[in-house]
């Protein structure tokens, strides 16, 4: 099945060169790269993609025009900030053999690479979440006016349903863009997949919304956003209601933010009165469009490495020299895990290097999942035994063998 990765991105290469290295050892081997951005610096990121300059700060008109000249069966898509797993596309595709599925999407991790940032959510009419338990694929259609929700760094769609139903709707400037074409898609009869092991690393890079902590910096756009998916799904005799209900859970996450010192009481009322005016008043307007996609025979295969992956691992102290042998196998084709282990009880972390590899650190006698024992005892090839068997029953994805 081949697939098109559109990834859309504003100022931020030293991401995008970070997440072009990561793609390079995805396990699904047909796929192409399309990257939209605000700067043509950025077509010399890489060869082997397709670059769409697009200076608008729209995601939704940015997402559009990759998909314009996207040449695949599906449409994934991933933020900037994103790093996938190595199976990420190979997980996130399978329910699209279902010829039912329009949509896909997986679950997120936050900051420390390990915590669930998103996991089974559902959504309704109204742009409510609900958290639900999803530990295995699961594909659902519209159900009591709810239906699964696929986040934006880390979906997918079916080109013959985007035809059939339009793309994304250009009034969603930023926010809820990809939940109301998912409910648009639902409403139409088709069903939505959600696959645990379809993941993503999100860090939450700084944007002109947020900070890098998700500290808003202003909710004109999300209370814009939240009232024009309101006036399109939403139960007309509940709506108001419901929009008072939103202000108030606003103003609340807005005054727990100042009470650690997050944000200043300035900031309160400014953010809380742009959030009042915008989910009231009619800023964005529906624009949905009828695109036209690129012919398959225009599919630009992205390079991949094929080779099996190697584990590393040691203490803290040997560090910078295991650091620079993962980089110089990782620069090889081989995908690489590095551990480094402290003797102490931190807590862990994960993440993507710069340099190309995956790397682990915390606490020999540490958390690597939240919720495990504070403290519990092990040695070094124990404690790697360990953390390679929670991420493969996490991803899915086996890192092999320790050395």
């Amino acid at each position: 099945m081949k697939v098109s990765v559109i990834v859309v991105s504003r100022g931020r290469p030293v991401l995008l060169r970070k997440l072009i290295k990561a793609l390079r050892f995805q396990t699904h081997k047909s796929f192409e790269v399309i990257l939209v951005t605000d700067d043509p610096k950025d077509a010399d990121i890489a060869k082997d993609v397709k670059f769409i300059h697009h200076e608008a700060a729209n995601i939704s008109s940015a997402r559009n025009v990759g998909m314009t000249v996207a040449s695949g069966e599906i449409f994934a898509f991933l933020d900037d900030d994103a790093i996938p797993e190595p199976n990420w596309l190979e997980e996130l595709i399978v329910a699209f053999s279902d010829p039912k599925v329009a949509a896909g999407g997986g679950f997120v991790k936050g900051r420390n690479g390990i915590s669930n940032q998103w996991a089974g959510i559902e959504v309704d009419c109204f742009g409510r979440d609900y958290p639900i338990e999803i530990t295995d694929p699961t594909v659902r259609g519209l159900k009591e006016e709810r239906h699964l929700k696929v986040q934006g760094c880390n979906m997918a769609f079916r080109k013959s349903a985007l035809q059939k139903s339009g793309g994304f709707d250009e009034g969603f400037s930023f926010y809820f863009e990809e939940t109301d074409l998912t409910r648009r898609l639902a409403k139409a009869r088709f069903k939505i997949a959600i696959n645990p092991k379809a993941q993503v690393v999100h860090s939450d890079a700084e944007s002109s919304y947020r900070s890098s902590r998700r500290i808003p910096k202003s909710l004109r756009q999300l209370g814009a956003s939240w009232r024009l998916f309101m006036d399109k799904h939403a139960l007309a005799t509940k709506a108001e209601e419901i929009r008072f209900q939103l202000c108030l859970q606003q103003r609340e996450r807005l005054l727990k933010l100042m009470k650690i010192g997050w944000i200043e009481p300035r900031d309160v009322t400014r953010m809380q009165e742009e959030f009042d005016r915008a989910i009231v008043g009619q800023f964005n307007r529906s624009k949905i469009k009828k695109l036209t996609f690129s012919a398959s025979k225009n599919f630009k295969a992205f390079q991949t490495k094929n080779a099996p992956p190697k584990t590393m691992y040691g203490s803290i102290w040997q560090a910078k020299a295991l650091k620079r042998k993962a980089k110089s196998i990782a620069d090889s084709g081989v995908p690489t895990h590095l551990f480094i282990f402290s003797r102490t009880s931190l807590f862990h972390h994960r993440a993507f290097d710069q340099d190309g590899y995956w790397i682990q650190k915390g606490g020999l006698f540490g958390r690597a999942a939240r919720s495990e024992t504070l403290f519990k005892k092990y040695n070094f090839e124990k404690r790697l035994e360990k953390e390679r068997h929670r991420i493969a029953i996490d991803t899915g994805f086996n890192w092999g063998a320790g050395g």
